[in-house]
């Protein structure tokens, strides 16, 4: 994975048809947690390139284009209450006018 830090937050970088995985953690000390992510406030691009392992945390993409750059939110819930946590991800490609 390839991550730059700027003013202590980590910024994730791809090239445009690479693959990449993601993971969220949380504490399951409470019991099970949910898992769920978001691209910038709405859905993650691609559902069939995407795949998010709603259990365990894993958003996978298998082919990255430029629409999935942005900031990618994990938002985890279980019985004790709520958290996230998010992380900024720059595609690096070309973009081809005609």
């Amino acid at each position: 994975m390839n991550t730059s830090s700027s003013n202590n937050k980590t910024i994730l970088r791809r090239g445009v048809s690479s693959s990449v995985t993601i993971f969220c953690t949380a504490n399951q000390d409470a019991g099970s947690v949910t898992f769920e992510w978001t691209l910038n406030g709405g859905t993650v691009p691609g559902s069939t390139e995407s795949i998010i392992n709603h259990v365990v945390g894993r958003l996978f993409i298998s082919s990255v284009t430029l629409a999935h750059g942005g900031t990618y939110r994990c938002s985890t819930r279980n019985l004790v209450g709520n958290d996230h946590q998010e992380l900024p991800f720059t595609v690096v490609g070309r973009s081809f006018c005609q």
